[in-house]
């Protein structure tokens, strides 16, 4: 080393000073992030920022486990949308709106209805008086509701309440809502999903 390029006589060849010890440095940056020349100047010795090193907080994925998996046996949703295949070519009527109104409102919780979901669609018609067929209505039924869930006896006995206040006698229409809403309670009840007296809070 030349005269010129001596080291400050209170450093050290680790670049510490004198008497000073690793240790008692409260902590260690994993690179150094800079250190003096021999000519006296300061030099950056952070790595640099490669492509490879960014991290985009747009693009990382989320790490929250979030259940995707769809509800098991037979649920709302896919009743309503056999009912709609059932009745493909069916006129809407009160009866089918309001059993419809029922079973999304079990389904989701909303006593209002989603807009744009089933409920709010057969209210549409109905108010418009359109010659909209139930098949119309409850195409895609499932994707429509932002929550499902299967059906217990109770929903199905909701349901049918509902429609059948709005058909003359009382009755239900074969293969309607509410007549597709108990044989999918039924289903699930003989596939011991749920239990015969099964209510909404238990569901």
């Amino acid at each position: 080393m030349s005269s010129t390029q001596q080291r400050r006589p209170e450093e050290t060849a680790g670049g510490l000073p004198e008497n000073v010890t690793a240790a008692q440095i409260p902590f260690h940056l994993p690179y150094p992030t800079a250190q003096v020349t021999p000519t006296g100047e300061t030099a950056s010795m952070t790595p640099p920022v490669t492509e490879a090193s960014r991290v985009d907080i747009n693009t990382t994925p989320a790490t929250e486990n979030v259940d995707t998996a769809p509800p098991a046996g037979m649920t709302i949703g896919g009743a309503l949308e056999v009912a709609g295949e059932r009745k493909a070519d069916k006129p809407l009527a009160e009866s089918d709106a309001r059993a419809i109104q029922s079973a999304e409102a079990k389904a989701t919780g909303v006593p209002g209805g989603l807009k744009g979901g089933p409920a709010a669609k057969a209210q549409s018609v109905i108010d418009k008086s359109q010659n909209v067929t139930v098949g119309e209505v409850l195409t895609d039924a499932t994707a429509a509701l932002a929550r499902d869930k299967i059906v217990t006896p109770e929903d199905a006995s909701a349901v049918q309440s509902a429609e059948a206040r709005h058909i003359p006698g009382g009755g239900i229409a074969s293969g309607g809502v509410a007549s597709t809403m108990l044989e999918a309670a039924d289903v699930n009840v003989d596939a011991g999903l749920v239990s015969a007296d099964q209510s909404r809070a238990g569901a």
